[in-house]
C-alpha cells in the first residue's frame, strides 16, 4: 500500500477535522462546512478556528474547495492520510456475517466448478455497493459485476465521465494487469490508479489458492468509497479464499 507523501505535521485537531471531511464526504457526497462539523463532531472550539484549520488543510493539500463551494472535500492525499494515518484496523461489522457464511458455502462448490468463482464477484458488488472484479492469470479472464452501483453514484452523472468508464471496462485486462505482481492488498486513489480514472478508488489483492490457481479480486468504487469497509471486505475474502 502506498503511503502518503506529506512531510506536514497536523496536530489532534486537524486530524479530527481532516477524518470528518473524510467521513462526511463519503457518506453524503456534497462539500462540508465548517458549521456542519461542529454540530456533527461536537468541536471545542469556535466556527473560526474549525474555519482556519480547514484553509491550513487546504493549503497543504489535504482539502480543496470545490467552484461556489462554502464547503470542503478530500483530496488524493486527503484520502491517503486518512487511510494511512487516522483510519485504524479495517473491520467488519455484523451485517457482513452472513455474506461471508454465503461465500463459504459457496466456495465448497468451486472446486467442482471453476465458473462459479465469477460469482465472487457478484459479492463484492453486493457488499460493497460498488463494483467487483475477479480477474484470472493463467485463464486470461476477467469478470466484474455492479456496473449499476457506480452509475448511480454522483461522480458518474456526466455523460464525459461514463464515456471515460466505458472505455475502462472495454480494456479492463490490460488496465489490471500489473496489479499481478504484488500479493499485498493495495489501495489506490484517485491519480494512483493505473486504471486512469481520477474519480475511481481501487482496492485489490491477489490470491494463491492450495490448487495452484492465481487470481485476483478488486473493488472499484468512487474515490470517496468506504475504504474501511471495503479494505476489510477484501482482507476477508484472501483470508478465506487462499
Amino acid at each position: 500500500m502506498l503511503k502518503n507523501k506529506s512531510k506536514t505535521r497536523l496536530s489532534d485537531r486537524r486530524k479530527n477535522i481532516l477524518s470528518g471531511v473524510v467521513k462526511e464526504y463519503i457518506k453524503k457526497a456534497q462539500p462540508v462546512s465548517s458549521e456542519h462539523l461542529l454540530k456533527r463532531y461536537n468541536l471545542d472550539v469556535s466556527p473560526a478556528t474549525i474555519r482556519g484549520d480547514m484553509m491550513f488543510l487546504e493549503d497543504e493539500g489535504f482539502l480543496e474547495q470545490p467552484h461556489m463551494s462554502a464547503g470542503r472535500i478530500p483530496t488524493d492525499l486527503g484520502y491517503r492520510f486518512y487511510i494511512d494515518e487516522l483510519m485504524g484496523e479495517p473491520f467488519l461489522n455484523k451485517a457482513m456475517e452472513k455474506f461471508f457464511s454465503d461465500i463459504r458455502t459457496h466456495m465448497k462448490m468451486v472446486e467442482e466448478d471453476f465458473n462459479k468463482l465469477r460469482s465472487v464477484a457478484d459479492y463484492l458488488a453486493q457488499a460493497s455497493g460498488n463494483m467487483g472484479v475477479v480477474s484470472f492469470v493463467d485463464r486470461d479472464l476477467t469478470y466484474q459485476n455492479g456496473l449499476c452501483n457506480l452509475l448511480s453514484q454522483p461522480e458518474f452523472s456526466s455523460v464525459e465521465n461514463m464515456k471515460k468508464f466505458a472505455k475502462i471496462l472495454d480494456n479492463m485486462d490490460v488496465s489490471i494487469a500489473d496489479f499481478f505482481e504484488d500479493d499485498d492488498t493495495r489501495v489506490c486513489i484517485g491519480k494512483e490508479n493505473e486504471i486512469t480514472f481520477p474519480d475511481l478508488g481501487f482496492i485489490c489483492t491477489n490470491i494463491n489458492r492450495k490448487s495452484g490457481e492465481k487470481f485476483f479480486v478488486g473493488i472499484i468504487g468512487p474515490k470517496r468509497m468506504d475504504y474501511e469497509r471495503n479494505i476489510a471486505l477484501i482482507n476477508q475474502l484472501k483470508e478465506l479464499l487462499s
